[in-house]
C-alpha cells in the first residue's frame, strides 16, 4: 500500500499514528474468517504526498501484483438497499488507485473499515461476500483486500483515495467491497453496513 488522502487527512493521518504497527492484525470482518499467528499492519502510509515513483515500502506483499489494465467500479448499497456510494478502480501500472465516495448520510460519522472480499455477493448481511480477499499465493499479513479507513463527517459524506500494488483491477474483478460499522480497531463493531460488487 503506497498512498492514501482523505477529505479529513489531519483525522486520519493522527488515527493512523496512534494505532500502532500492530493494532490491525485482526482488522474487522471476523464473521466466517480464519484468524492467523502472522504478524503485520493495516498498510502503513498515510499522506496528502505521492510517494516516489517506484517506491515500495520494505515487507511488502509476497506476491506483487503485475501490471493491471482497464477500470471497475461498484455501487454501494447498505443492508436494507439505500444507495451508500461508490468505489471506483483504476489501474495505473502495477498500481491500482482506488477512490471510495460515501454520501446520503448513509454511514454514521467517525472512522470505518474498508477491505475487498472474497465473493462478489452482497446479500442479507452482507456474510456472503466471505472473508478478506487474498492475491493467490499470498499468505501474509495485511492482507491483500485490506484498505485503509474512511472517514465520514458530520454531513455523512467522505472519501478516501488509496493507491495499492496488493492486487490488479484484473484479480478484484467480481469480488465486493465492504465498509464496516466500526474502524477495524480490536473491540469495534465488525458489522458489514455498506458492499458493493465490484464490475467492468
Amino acid at each position: 500500500m503506497k498512498v492514501a488522502t482523505n477529505r479529513n487527512g489531519r483525522r486520519l493521518v493522527a488515527l493512523a499514528a496512534s494505532l500502532g504497527a500492530a493494532a490491525l492484525i485482526v482488522a474487522g470482518c471476523s464473521n466466517g474468517e480464519e484468524s492467523t499467528s502472522n504478524q503485520g499492519t493495516q498498510p502503513a502510509v498515510v499522506s496528502g504526498n505521492p510517494a516516489p515513483a517506484g517506491a515500495h515500502s520494505e515487507g511488502s506483499q509476497e506476491t506483487t501484483a503485475t501490471a493491471s489494465s482497464g477500470t471497475a467500479s461498484a455501487e454501494l448499497k447498505t443492508t436494507d438497499g439505500a444507495n451508500a456510494g461508490t468505489a471506483v478502480f483504476a489501474a495505473d501500472g502495477s498500481d491500482v488507485k482506488i477512490t471510495v465516495t460515501v454520501d446520503d448520510k448513509a454511514l454514521t460519522p467517525g472512522f470505518h473499515a474498508e477491505h475487498i472480499h472474497q465473493v462478489g455477493k452482497c446479500e442479507g448481511d452482507f456474510t456472503s461476500a466471505g472473508g478478506h480477499f487474498q492475491v493467490d499465493g499470498h499468505t501474509g499479513m495485511p492482507e491483500s483486500g485490506i484498505l485503509v479507513p474512511i472517514y465520514v463527517d458530520a454531513n455523512g459524506k467522505g472519501q478516501t483515495v488509496t493507491t495499492t500494488d496488493a492486487f490488479t483491477v484484473d484479480q478484484i474483478n467480481g469480488k465486493a467491497i465492504m465498509i464496516h460499522a466500526g474502524d477495524g480497531m480490536p473491540g469495534s463493531s465488525e458489522a458489514r453496513v455498506a458492499c458493493g460488487v465490484i464490475g467492468d
